[in-house]
């Protein structure tokens, strides 16, 4: 019975000048939690007064550090943070509240506390209570996923000089592990022979990456990759410019940043490199060398993902 009193009395805080029964989830939280699917098929089912939908409510889960989590509710002028040791517990507590206010009868006996979770309004402490959840939930968690990425690529290494170019890729698996296919381009550069400033040669390159990443922080990823692509080069400043082609294959390490913008979108910047196999020479009929790919390939990537 005291449990039920304390979840009637956040749910009266978070409900004060909304109807009851509508309710609109806007929900950003980190790729391990629950999606905002997961949540608001755990409130259906806990719930029995109809969808959500009409006034939204805004919640933000985030990991303060090591096991402790907050997720801060707002609704209207109202704000409520819920505090709790896991990302699952502070979820809970908020489904049970979303479903009571949804529900104003459902009954107290349905509900019990979360691990340690506590909730205070905004300025001023309810106490040490626990905030509530339903016996009979189960917040699952999120299942195999889809998402893509749009970056910029920043290069050095592959073609004569500094390098820029852009990258899309698609990618599948689960929050905390994944993996990637891109395709990647970079614009032209010149090389000139040494002591000819008017002849040399023009080089591009395009390829494809495969990669795989697993998580190494909340918002941090590590992936090992693998490309393969193709070296371009046409030579000018000669009576017979001809077109060469090499390849490029290269394994390679990146570290991925993903910081939360909206509910299915990311920002997203990767730095690593990538060592060649094969180093083709392009020379320049009788000439020499114009250009040669260095060994690594340092990368910088800036981006916006979704999934």
């Amino acid at each position: 019975m005291a449990i039920g009193c304390v979840v009637r009395l956040v749910v009266g805080l978070l409900c004060c000048g909304t109807e009851a029964g509508a309710l609109e989830l806007d929900w950003s939280a980190p790729a391990t939690c629950p999606r905002a699917e997961a949540v608001e098929a755990a409130v259906a089912r806990l719930a029995s007064d109809g969808p959500l939908q009409g006034s939204p409510v805004s919640v933000k889960v985030v990991q303060l550090g090591g096991d402790r989590w907050s997720a801060e509710l707002r609704w209207g002028t109202a704000t409520r943070t819920l505090h709790g040791e896991s990302c699952e517990s502070v979820t809970q507590a908020v489904v049970v509240i979303l479903a009571m206010a949804i529900d104003p009868e459902l009954e107290a006996d349905r509900v019990e506390p979360p691990q340690r979770a506590v909730t205070k309004r905004e300025g001023s402490k309810l106490g040490a209570e626990t905030a509530p959840r339903a016996r009979e939930l189960q917040v699952r968690g999120p299942d195999f996923a889809w998402g893509g990425s749009l970056r910029t690529l920043g290069e050095y290494g592959i073609l004569p000089g500094p390098a820029w170019g852009g990258l899309a890729l698609l990618r599948g698996g689960f929050p905390r592990n994944f993996g990637e296919i891109a395709l990647l381009g970079l614009l032209p550069r010149d090389a000139l022979l040494p002591d000819q400033p008017n002849q040399g040669g023009q080089f591009y390159w395009a390829g494809v990456r495969l990669a795989g990443c697993t998580a190494a922080g909340t918002h941090l990823f590590a992936c090992a990759a693998f490309e393969a692509g193709q070296v371009t080069g046409r030579g000018f400043g000669v009576r017979d410019p001809r077109m060469g082609s090499g390849p490029w294959l290269a394994p390679g390490v990146q570290g991925l940043l993903r910081l939360p913008l909206a509910q299915r979108w990311h920002f997203e910047a990767t730095l690593g490199g990538f060592v060649a196999l094969v180093r083709p020479q392009y020379e320049l009929d009788d000439l020499g060398v114009v250009h040669q790919p260095d060994l690594v390939s340092a990368r910088l990537e800036l981006g916006i993902g979704w999934n």
